[in-house]
């Protein structure tokens, strides 16, 4: 699994929040990702995610690996709660409302956000960002 917490955090420099983000893995007892301290108790899943404060558990894929979408979907819901808007919003190059980007996974299988026939990489936001409403 690629560093799913990098790419958000590259993403997230869209809107100046400053998320601490961290990925758990408990069979380990470490953390995996991106910034934790400790060890989160009380959960039975395999992944723990840590975004600001919080602490979710987040469902295995079938490779054994968390689910980028959860991830992802963890993160846009903590944008949401944090701003009082949808993130991240495509307009078009005149500021035309586009959609709300929605997490998914590419045919690769890769985590994208995506609305209507537009796919963008996660962690890909920044190059995007004319067209991102922040």
């Amino acid at each position: 699994m690629e560093n799913l917490i990098e790419l958000m955090k590259r993403d997230l420099s869209t809107i100046q929040l400053d998320a601490q983000l961290g990925l758990y893995h408990q069979p380990t007892r470490r953390w995996v990702q991106g910034d934790g301290e400790g060890s989160p108790e009380g959960f039975d899943s395999e992944y723990i995610l840590r975004l600001t404060g919080r602490l979710q558990a987040i469902e295995t894929r079938g490779d054994g690996t968390a689910s980028s979408v959860e991830i992802m979907n963890a993160i846009q819901d903590w944008v949401a709660d944090e701003t009082g808007h949808g993130w991240p919003e495509l307009q078009d190059e005149i500021g035309n409302y586009l959609g709300l980007l929605s997490p998914a996974l590419s045919e690769t299988g890769s985590a994208v956000w995506a609305v209507n026939d537009i796919s963008i990489p996660a962690g890909r936001l920044p190059d995007w960002k004319a067209r991102i409403h922040s």
